[in-house]
């Protein structure tokens, strides 16, 4: 007895406009390729095209890709096999433009809500940010890179607004005689207000007149396109790192910085190596 992909690329073999997943599942049972014992086969069928299925990147998705989307056909969608010579681009825009929220596996959908739950919960934090003093970002942004793993302990890291810093906002201390520190730049602004390339060549210049090496510029808003430019790359012997809104909330998040977790849920997978020892 052949697998159920196996079966899946025979019948998606025979067709050259595509096909939907339950007319995958009918033409495997009337040629009697595959024997179904799930309540629910016409559902296992479509986990497992999806599960294959180019530009479909969901947690438990395959990285081995078999099939494609190529249209749709009465609200559903039509698939077939994928060939690795074509262009994975073009395919995965495609799939993209055609994908429907009916045709999502539950998984699917979970991903999706996840996704936009996030997007709430980086506009409720930026709110939170944007409310707070400056003083209090600055904490933030020392407290966020200490978290991260810089620095040789919890107190190796210190805000410097009020003493003479030359303008920079915090100091990461990476070992306990002070022989390595990383300066730190915070701009709580609004999105619309950018910083801009004279704003990170006065903090290159600070960290050129202290002799130190690395530095992190963080900003709740943006960087203007010169100031990428210049500074994506290594400058000499310095190292700067440019870290924009959409990052620092992404950072926030990740090592729960101002957020909690309150709940944790699970996606679960076959272990097809189980089934098969």
């Amino acid at each position: 007895m052949i697998t159920i992909v196996e079966a899946i690329k025979k019948v998606m073999a025979e067709s050259t406009e595509g096909l939907t997943s339950i007319e995958v599942y009918d033409r495997i049972v009337k040629a009697g390729l595959y024997f179904f014992k799930a309540v629910s086969p016409q559902a296992v069928v479509k986990g497992m095209i999806r599960r294959h299925c180019v530009g479909l990147n969901y947690s438990s998705s395959s990285p081995v890709k078999y099939f494609k989307i190529v249209g749709e056909k009465d609200g559903k969608t039509l698939y077939s096999l994928y060939n690795e010579s074509e262009s994975k681009g073009e395919v995965n825009k495609k799939t993209a433009t055609l994908q429907t929220d009916e045709e999502l596996l539950p998984e699917e959908r979970m991903q999706k809500l996840y996704e936009e739950y996030i997007s709430v919960v980086k506009s409720q934090l930026m709110n939170s940010i944007l409310n707070s003093s400056p003083a209090f970002f600055e904490q933030l942004v020392v407290d966020l890179l200490l978290k991260m793993g810089y620095g040789y302990d919890s107190s190796s890291g210190k805000v410097t607004r009020y003493t003479k810093d030359g303008g920079v906002d915090g100091i990461i201390e990476e070992d306990n005689l002070g022989l390595n520190k990383i300066y730190i730049q915070a701009k709580r602004y609004n999105f619309n207000n950018k910083v801009s390339t004279a704003e990170v060549d006065q903090f290159v210049g600070v960290m050129s007149k202290k002799s130190v090496k690395k530095g992190v510029f963080i900003t709740t808003s943006d960087f203007v396109k010169t100031a990428k430019s210049e500074y994506s790359k290594d400058i000499g012997e310095k190292t700067i790192r440019l870290i924009n809104g959409n990052e620092l909330m992404n950072l926030l998040i990740k090592y729960e910085i101002g957020v909690k977790t309150t709940h944790i849920y699970k996606n679960f997978i076959i272990d097809e190596n189980y089934f098969s020892g």
